[in-house]
């Protein structure tokens, strides 16, 4: 399935009831962590679209909407492959097989939507987005949770995605959880800094 982008999940995800938008004030500190994991249950709850956070509601706000949960029940994944929203953990699994062992032509362009918003240098503050904190003993506030970490092979060019922790340093810094990263190492031998791509908000089969 291609919902395009992220803002064509939530509208499927809307189609199919699978989704509930939260309209009232939520704290980011812990509320909005709260209420995530009371929601999610035992993984029998709908996705959330948050619009309504506590310091994030003014006019020159960057961001003030937090989505979560796209994967949190099975029915979504199953919407994901294109299944059925009761389709079993089997036929998911099929669904999987068959995707892994396709291929997608890689296709070269000149801009696209994620450009439509460029920030630099002193202009950047990674705390305009509504980033919670999400557990009470949280060492901070945790923006990389489930999005994807784009490295590359310094040797032999070969892109690698990963799921790394990271919580919101300064303004300007994501530490990221990812000590045993082996292109990591490979920059570290040569004495060069690793540059990474973080991808947040991408199409769910992503």
């Amino acid at each position: 399935m291609d919902f395009g982008d992220l803002g064509g999940w939530i509208d499927a995800l809307r189609a199919s009831d699978e989704i509930r938008e939260v309209t009232a004030e939520v704290d980011w500190i812990l509320e909005l962590g709260a209420i995530v994991r009371k929601v999610f249950g035992n993984g029998d709850g709908p996705a959330l679209l948050f619009s309504h956070i506590k310091d994030y509601n003014h006019s020159g706000t960057r961001c003030r909407r937090l989505y979560t949960g796209s994967f949190s029940k099975y029915s979504r994944f199953a919407m994901m492959f294109g299944l059925p929203q009761a389709a079993s953990i089997t036929e998911m699994v099929k669904a999987a097989r068959q995707a892994f062992s396709d291929r997608i032509a890689l296709e070269l362009v000149d801009t696209g939507p994620v450009k439509q918003n460029i920030v630099t240098g002193g202009a950047i503050d990674i705390r305009e987005f509504p980033v919670p904190q999400w557990n009470r003993l949280d060492g901070g506030r945790y923006i990389n949770t489930f999005c994807g970490n784009v490295t590359k092979d310094p040797d032999t060019g070969v892109h690698n995605v990963g799921v790394y922790r990271g919580m919101i340093g300064t303004g300007t810094t994501i530490p990221l959880a990812c000590g045993r990263l082996q292109h990591m190492a490979k920059y570290h031998a040569r004495g060069e800094e690793m540059p990474v791509a973080l991808v947040f908000g991408g199409e769910p089969s992503m």
